[in-house]
C-alpha cells in the first residue's frame, strides 16, 4: 500500500473553520437545501439530531458523507463542523452532521451507539431523501476520525446496534480519518469517557478501531500531524502498518511539526486535493 508524506491538513475541518453559523444560515451552494435537526434517536430526554444537507440534483440516489465533530466525547457540537458539508455539498453529495451523546450525558459506549444508530437511520431513510446506501464515507476529526473509523470498521451485526434497527443493507466506500484516536486502550490513560465501565479494559478494546483491522474493511486515507499532543501519532502509525499488513488500500499523510489539527490554509488546500484524488480512485464523484 502508498505511504505518503505530505505537508497536509484535515479535509472536514479545513472547511469547518471558514465561517460559524446556525444550520439555516449557510450560503449553500445554488439548489442544495437543509434538513435541520431531524431526530434519528431518542435516549431518555435526550434527542439524537442530525442535519442532512442535500444538493441541487436528487433526480437520482446521491452519495452520502456522515460527519462526526470532535471534541474527546465530552464536548462540541454540530454546528462547529457544519461548513465542512460545502464541499461535499459542491460534489453533488448529501451530507448528514451528526451529533451524538457527550460524556455528561452518558459515557462510552454512547457515542459510537448513536453514530450507528444515525447510519443506520440514514439507510432506511434513504429512499425518502434519495441518498444511495451504497455510496458511504465516514469523516470526522479527533474524537470524530474515531467514530468514523468505528463506522466503517464495525461489522453489520455487533455490540453496539443494541438501540437501532437493523438489518438495513448498506455500504462504507471510505473512511477519511483526520487525527482521530484508534486505541482506547492507550487513550485511558487521558480520557474519562469510559469511567464506570465494569470491564475497562475488555470495552476499550472494543472500542478500538484497530481491533477492527482485517481484509475487506473499506479503504481509509489518514492525515496525522507528528507533534499532536493530544491523540499520539503513533496510533496513526500503527493503523497504516496494520491496515497495509492487512491489504486494504490507504493513504497516510504526515504534517511534520503539525499539531492537533492545527494546519496552515495552504496545506488545508494542498490535503483537499489529495483526498479529491483518492476519492475519484475509488470511483466516487467530485462535480466538474
Amino acid at each position: 500500500m502508498k505511504s505518503l508524506l505530505l505537508f497536509g491538513s484535515v479535509f472536514c475541518f479545513a472547511f469547518a473553520l471558514i465561517a460559524q453559523g446556525s444550520s439555516t444560515s449557510m450560503d449553500l451552494p445554488a439548489g442544495c437545501t437543509v434538513h435541520p435537526d431531524l431526530v434519528y434517536k431518542t435516549a431518555g430526554s435526550w434527542k439524537g439530531l442530525l442535519d442532512l444537507y442535500l444538493p441541487g440534483d436528487t433526480t437520482k440516489p446521491v452519495p452520502l458523507v456522515l460527519m462526526f465533530h470532535g471534541g474527546g466525547w465530552n464536548h462540541g457540537k454540530k454546528a462547529n463542523v457544519q461548513r465542512g458539508a460545502l464541499i461535499y455539498l459542491k460534489y453533488g453529495w448529501a451530507v448528514a452532521n451528526i451529533e451524538y451523546r457527550l460524556l455528561d450525558v452518558a459515557p462510552a459506549p454512547a457515542a459510537v451507539e448513536d453514530a450507528r444508530c444515525a447510519l443506520l437511520w440514514l439507510v432506511k431513510n434513504a429512499n425518502r431523501f434519495c441518498l444511495d446506501p451504497q455510496r458511504i464515507v465516514t469523516t470526522g476529526s479527533s474524537a470524530g476520525g474515531h467514530l468514523a473509523l468505528m463506522m466503517g470498521l464495525l461489522p453489520p451485526e455487533n455490540r453496539f446496534d443494541k438501540d437501532c434497527e437493523t438489518g438495513q443493507n448498506y455500504h462504507i466506500v471510505a473512511v477519511i480519518n483526520n487525527f482521530g484516536v484508534t486505541d482506547i486502550v492507550e487513550a485511558l490513560k487521558k480520557t474519562h469517557w469510559l469511567d464506570g465501565a465494569p470491564d475497562k479494559a475488555s470495552l476499550a478494546e472494543s472500542l478500538s478501531p484497530l481491533t477492527y483491522i482485517k481484509k475487506g474493511i473499506p479503504p481509509i486515507i489518514t492525515v496525522h500531524g507528528d507533534e499532536d499532543p493530544l491523540v499520539p501519532y503513533s496510533q496513526a502509525v500503527r493503523l497504516h502498518q496494520k491496515l497495509d499488513s492487512a491489504g486494504v488500500k490507504n493513504y497516510f499523510y504526515t504534517v511534520h511539526g503539525g499539531k492537533h489539527g492545527k494546519f496552515s490554509k495552504e496545506e488545508g488546500t494542498a490535503f483537499k486535493k489529495q483526498v479529491k484524488h483518492f476519492l475519484e480512485e475509488l470511483g466516487m464523484p467530485t462535480g466538474k
